[in-house]
């Protein structure tokens, strides 16, 4: 089988090949957030009709988050990671469900005969062809391949079945997308006309003189905007003001905050575990079992360190405890557990077995004390084929995963070393030492000043009597934030949000604002860490679309501007204004123009004029502009690049495009925000 680590550097690829095939571009932008309500509360939503239970939907996510174990190294643990991998899933069951089957319509199908074969070799799968490749010749390794499939029965944990399952379908999927690609890039075609204009225009640059009118010339209280004029624009162009459902909530925060007593009870207990640490014959395995975190088992050299514990550490009094001293909200501590010389760096190689051959790991380790080549050993045992000879290069020891680095710290060169995972036996050789330091370790603990529960009582005390008052018809949520003195937020949240801005682990928020809250109704209180929040909602939007109301001003603004332009345009059609300012330049390609700055319409409109002759009347950002191009300079380029370039951009878009029309016509009911 292929070295774990490969796979796992490999692996990354299959959600970089699904998200490039557009497979989520879209339909998380446009799907994923269309809310809706379902009758079944056991559903995580409904496609075309077909509902998807929580049930399958958990087992998806499941299956996701062993596949990123297994190419990866580990689960997601960040949220935004888990968001990622729940976002993967629902989209796996908008794929399966509605798209691939609109593309089966289309004569678009990848039958299990043609999987087999893009596995075996006879056709080459890009996602396939990019993961299992040979380092020698950098083509796809049919070879490694095989090795691969032919263990994943053997792994007892299951996990190697699953992986292989999703890349099964993957592969599916990707192949029939591909042949929907192929059609769309034979549709996108470039004339040799069209080339050669754009490379002209390309080619060309002006230096001009031109008028500036800018649109704050007019008073907006001159032009007259109707509310029947803003009701047509926004029937004409609702499309502009499509939106997603959402919440808008107001809330206000409690924060348990460490009280005088909270520090000093720190203080003393700090002063407890020091003089207990000074005692402690072994100091590592004391503050391991007192202190919060992971322990510190690394070496450090003196330059590692702050000047303090750096001067503690490297200086007589070893014996003696740095600390406990206050660092921000914690007291800290530590104590020298070792100092001896460690490598800064080493150089090493690797071969790669299975599990069950502990008798070849020990007969390779013979023979390279013997002098074989361990280039030869890796080529003929080694499942690792993506290292050639081997090699992985100068690493820190510290820098590995803890069964690798307590075994070569202190390694020396031509040292062989064998590291036995539940996955792998690694045969490890150190073929050069680089570097050589005292360094020390040092039993480090950290005690944080935290709230405790009297003052956490104390601050949900006084959570709950606002929501009291803020329930009180004579009194109600508004003026009980005036009379708390306290600070109000607001936040728009939209369907499975995960979380409010500002607000550390707040699902809990999100999800009060769609499941638990009602037209002005006041949440209980939430605990967020040492914070306690009271929400009330302010606002519900349904609609898929803004409503008129919230984008009047929007639409005003731009109507008084097309008002303005319309008079602007007559203004200089009576009396033309005079051309006092100056461009050196400009190109096709120009986004900014002299003084005017962002105006790429003028730039476009001045690249097809030619010498001394002057431009209608260009609209623009700021404003109306005039041209008139004093002098050109043409340098041409090969329209034939320019015929690639426009292609390759016509194919992405066009591929697009009719994606996009397959997902306009899926009907999604996303629910998962209710869980």
């Amino acid at each position: 089988m292929a070295s774990l680590q490969t796979l796992r550097e490999k692996g990354g690829v299959i959600v970089a090949l699904v998200i490039g095939l557009a497979l989520v571009a879209f339909l998380l932008g446009d799907l994923l957030g269309s809310g809706g309500t379902l009758m079944s509360n056991n559903n995580a939503g409904e496609i075309d009709g077909t509902s998807i239970s929580i049930a399958d939907y958990q087992q998806k996510v499941d299956q996701l988050y062993t596949v990123a174990e297994m190419t990866q190294g580990q689960q997601p643990s960040t949220d935004e990671q888990k968001a990622q991998i729940q976002a993967q899933a629902w989209e796996s069951f908008i794929r399966k469900i509605a798209l691939m089957p609109q593309l089966e319509q289309l004569g678009i199908k990848t039958t299990n005969e043609i999987t087999t074969q893009l596995f075996e070799g006879k056709y080459y799968s890009q996602m396939l062809a990019t993961m299992f490749v040979d380092p020698q010749t950098g083509n796809f390794s049919q070879d490694y391949l095989r090795a691969v499939a032919a263990n994943v029965d053997q792994d007892p944990t299951g996990k190697m079945s699953i992986f292989w399952s999703y890349l099964e379908g993957e592969v599916t999927d990707q192949e029939s997308v591909e042949n929907l690609r192929a059609l769309t890039n034979a549709a996108a075609y470039t004339t040799d006309l069209e080339a050669n204009f754009v490379a002209q225009l390309q080619a060309t640059s002006s230096n001009i003189n031109y008028s500036a009118t800018p649109y704050t010339s007019i008073a907006d209280s001159t032009v007259n905007v109707t509310e029947e004029q803003i009701k047509k624009f926004y029937d004409a162009n609702k499309a502009l003001f499509k939106e997603q459902p959402s919440r808008t909530i107001s809330y206000v925060t409690f924060d348990a905050l460490p009280s005088a007593q909270d520090y000093k009870d720190a203080e003393t207990q700090a002063n407890t575990l020091a003089a207990e640490l000074k005692k402690a014959p072994d100091a590592s395995g004391y503050a391991r079992a007192n202190t919060q975190g992971d322990a510190d088992d690394k070496y450090y050299a003196e330059d590692q360190l702050s000047g303090e514990l750096a001067a503690y550490a490297f200086g007589g009094n070893q014996s003696e405890i740095y600390g406990p001293l206050l660092n921000g909200t914690e007291y800290v501590m530590a104590k020298v557990a070792d100092k001896k010389m460690v490598r800064d760096s080493i150089e090493i190689s690797q071969i790669v077995l299975m599990t069950n051959q502990t008798k070849l790991a020990d007969s390779i380790v013979n023979a390279l004390y013997k002098g074989a080549s361990f280039a030869k050993l890796a080529a003929k045992y080694s499942l690792d084929t993506q290292t050639p000879e081997g090699k992985l290069g100068v690493v820190d020891p510290q820098t590995l995963p803890v069964q690798f680095s307590k075994e070569l710290i202190s390694a020396k060169s031509n040292d062989v070393v064998v590291v036995t995972l539940p996955q792998q036996i690694h045969v490890i050789r150190v073929t050069n030492t680089i570097g050589n330091k005292t360094k020390v370790k040092l039993a480090r603990l950290s005690i944080p000043i935290e709230p405790s529960s009297t003052t956490r009582n104390m601050a949900y005390a006084k959570a709950t009597e606002f929501v009291i008052a803020a329930n009180n018809k004579a009194i109600g949520y508004s003026k009980a934030v005036t009379d708390s003195s306290l600070i109000a937020r607001s936040a728009t949240i939209y369907p499975n949000q995960r979380s409010v801005q500002g607000v550390n682990d707040s699902r809990e928020l999100a999800s009060w604002s769609y499941n638990g809250a009602n037209d002005n109704s006041i949440s209980d209180v939430m605990s967020f860490g040492d914070s306690f929040i009271v929400a009330a909602l302010t606002g519900a939007n349904e609609d898929s679309f803004a409503q008129l109301a919230t984008v009047a001003p929007q639409i005003k603004v731009q109507l008084v501007r097309e008002a303005k332009t319309e008079q602007i345009i007559k203004n200089i059609a009576q009396n033309a204004p005079e051309q006092n300012l100056k461009a050196d330049a400009v190109t096709f390609e120009s986004y900014i123009v002299g003084d005017a700055g962002y105006e790429p319409g003028l730039a476009g409109a001045v690249a097809a004029l030619k010498i001394d002759e002057n431009s209608k009347p260009i609209t623009g950002y700021q404003g109306v502009y005039t041209a008139l191009v004093t002098s050109q300079v043409s340098n041409p380029s090969d329209p034939m690049i320019e015929k690639e370039r426009i292609e390759a951009q016509r194919k992405q878009m066009a591929f697009m495009m009719l994606y996009q029309g397959f997902v306009d016509n899926i009907q999604v009911e996303d629910t998962r925000y209710k869980f």
